[in-house]
């Protein structure tokens, strides 16, 4: 996901960073992670709005969702989005494959896991 330089990714992504409660965030294994962990959100113009403007967003889309769909609902959507955010974080180191060239392994295993967990999925179907 790329996005026009001075732009920002889809802005749910930073809205759910800076307004998920601790505990959601803890359920979603990213208790203690800031934009700066997610390279794809840091790319264009990562400050062009305030966290505090974010939060504030966040709080009327929970409110918005909340007259169209149970809690059950809002939370399994809030899951998903941290889902693809956990696969924005997934690091790669090149294999030397010998005479077949190079491919690529996961480097930090953990974060696939998550997502997965996150999505619903096992891990080898991602």
């Amino acid at each position: 996901m790329n996005q026009i330089k001075g732009e920002r990714n889809f802005h749910i992504f930073y809205e759910l960073l800076a307004g998920a409660t601790e505990h959601e965030l803890a359920d979603w294994g990213m208790t203690g992670l800031e934009l700066k962990d997610f390279p794809t959100l840091v790319k264009g113009r990562p400050g062009l709005e305030s966290s505090a403007a974010d939060k504030f967003k966040f709080g009327k889309l929970r409110k918005v969702m909340s007259s169209a769909f149970d809690d059950s609902t809002i939370q399994n959507i809030f899951r998903i989005v941290a889902g693809v955010l956990n696969l924005c974080r997934i690091e790669f180191n090149t294999v030397d494959m010998g005479l077949s060239g190079e491919g690529c392994e996961i480097k930090n295993k953990d974060v696939l896991e998550n997502a997965a967990t996150l999505l619903g999925l096992e891990v080898e179907n991602l």
